[in-house]
């Protein structure tokens, strides 16, 4: 919303510009120099701030343990499900990297022989 707003205040901004231009009046066009200025430091404060919630909201959400709920992708069709979702959504693999199969299937292999033993 905030960026429509700042939008339209440029669209309008830029519409006054052509008209003070046009008067060739002074004060008028230190004016429009001014509001200029004030709505380049809105649009710059606006995305920074935009990516200061963004990071904020990420880091909330990489908070959480993935490995754990990680380490039954092999045994748990549901678990697969999510993750292969996820996976392709983002366009990624394991919860930080390829290693994580690694050790899912280390899991996996020690379970093998601990039934294979018994």
């Amino acid at each position: 919303m905030t960026l429509i707003i700042v939008g339209v205040s440029t669209f309008l901004l830029s519409a006054a510009g052509f008209i003070f231009s046009a008067s060739e009046h002074r004060p008028l066009i230190m004016i429009y120099g001014g509001l200029s200025a004030a709505l380049a430091i809105g649009t710059i404060s606006t995305v920074f701030l935009s990516m200061l919630a963004r990071s904020s909201i990420v880091a909330g959400a990489l908070n959480v343990d993935h490995r754990a709920a990680f380490e039954d992708y092999n045994e748990d069709p549901s678990v697969r499900g999510r993750w292969d979702y996820l996976q392709t959504r983002l366009r990624c693999c394991g919860s930080s990297g390829y290693e994580n199969y690694h050790v899912s299937l280390k899991k996996v292999r020690r379970k093998l022989l601990l039934h294979v033993n018994s």
